[in-house]
Order: C-alpha cells, then sequence, then structure tokens
C-alpha cells in the first residue's frame, strides 16, 4: 500500500508538469548542503548522527504565481554511526570494552518537489513537499574501531573499513518523502535560497527490521531563469 501511495504522488507530479501552460517559466539552479543522516529507529545500536554532503542540480517549472514543481537528481552522503563501551569484573580484574562504528553510503538521489511560494517582502518563503527516490552507489563500506583493556593492559586495538557485501548492501533502491522550509531573496535576475529539510525514509534497510534512513538536512543554492 505504501509503494503505491508513494508512486502515485510521482505520477501525479509529471502529469502535473506536463497540463502546466507552456508559457510558464522555467529556472535551472544548484544547490549543496549538509546532511545530518541517521538510522531510525535504532533496533541495533542507538545510532549518532552522520554528517555528511549533498548537491544537486535544480529544474524548477512555474505552475502559477504561487505553485511550482522542482526535480532535483543529485548526490548525498548518508549513513550512521554509534559508539560503545562498557567494563566489568573478569577473574578479578577489570576489563574494559571501546568500540566505534561508522556506516558510509553514497546515494544518487531524485527528489520531486512541490513548492509553494508566498511573498514576505523582498523575501520569498518555500514549503517544499514530494516524493524521493534515492540509489546507492558502490558498497555500503563500515570504518571501525575496537579497544579492549585488560587489568590496565591493551589485549585489542584495531581499526579498519569494511565493505559489506551484505546486511547493509543488499538493497540498493530506497525511497521517502522529504519536506522542507526556506527562504529566498533576489539578487538581480537571480533567486538565492536557504532551506531546511526533513527526509522522511520508508524503505527498511535490513529484511523485516523497522530501521530506516533519515534525518534532517540543510542548503544554499541559487536559481537562474532560463525564459518564459
Amino acid at each position: 500500500m505504501k509503494n503505491s501511495t508513494f508512486f502515485y504522488w510521482l505520477i501525479s507530479a509529471l502529469i502535473f508538469v506536463s497540463t502546466a501552460e507552456s508559457q510558464a517559466q522555467y529556472h535551472v539552479g544548484i544547490r549543496a548542503g549538509v546532511n545530518f543522516a541517521n538510522f531510525k529507529p535504532g533496533e541495533i545500536f542507538d545510532y549518532d548522527t552522520r554528517v555528511g554532503t549533498n548537491v544537486a542540480v535544480l529544474f524548477n517549472k512555474n505552475l502559477n504565481a504561487r505553485l511550482s514543481i522542482q526535480f532535483e537528481p543529485g548526490f548525498s552522503q548518508r549513513g550512521a554511526q554509534y559508539e560503545t563501551s562498557g567494563e566489568g569484573p573478569l577473574n578479578g580484574l577489570i576489563l574494559k570494552s571501546e568500540e566505534t562504528g561508522k556506516f558510509l553510503l553514497n546515494l544518487i538521489e531524485l527528489p520531486v518537489l512541490l513548492q509553494w511560494k508566498s511573498s514576505i517582502g523582498k523575501f520569498t518563503g518555500i514549503v517544499s513537499l514530494g516524493p524521493e527516490l534515492r540509489y546507492r552507489v558502490g558498497n555500503v563500506r563500515f570504518k571501525y574501531t575496537s579497544k579492549i583493556t585488560y587489568d590496565g593492559v591493551v589485549s585489542k586495538d584495531e581499526s579498519g573499513v569494511v565493505n559489506m557485501n551484505d546486511g547493509f548492501g543488499q538493497r540498493a533502491f530506497d525511497y521517502g518523502v522529504a519536506g522542507g522550509l526556506g527562504i529566498a531573496y533576489p539578487v538581480k535576475s537571480l533567486k538565492i535560497f536557504a532551506e531546511a529539510r526533513y527526509h522522511l525514509g520508508l524503505r527498511r534497510l535490513i529484511g523485516d527490521l523497522k530501521m530506516y534512513n533519515r534525518g534532517p538536512s540543510a542548503h544554499l543554492g541559487v536559481l537562474v531563469p532560463m525564459g518564459k
């Protein structure tokens, strides 16, 4: 049912574009920013946020004075990280363990967003909402460190990077919904804008585990008019 709803949104957006007036103005542009990605909810670990970059090319078409639709093919770094530690007695001595891990995902993404705009003096407020497709490029990489200390003596201290061919790497295709709030300011014919979004992944990362690729992002960008 979720899949049907998602693709209905995408098809509706494409139909909306095709039926818009041919005189509507187009804009092209670029945006770049940061992701604060995570795996939610954390059913294996209580994951922390992984900070990564995002960049996209923008194709925006006005539908009327307040609405437009925007396609954003781009690249994004996502994932999550964690830290665990513990200590306890073993044969009358103290055993300590520390471990960190970071999951690194590189994704090609395509948000298709309906945008509502409202003038605020010289500024323009922006509300964005729509579906988002993602395709992972390459394997998931896992960076880790592991240290064990027994009676004050380090018995294990290692780190490395593992290319994961299973587990988190099983599903290359992901989808979800993105929504955000932003503000734009005109500079001659250009539109400079800033926006904050939340990305709600809807496909499970692993089998039956209810764990998804989610988190906020922020970016800056510019749009250039291309004609009427």
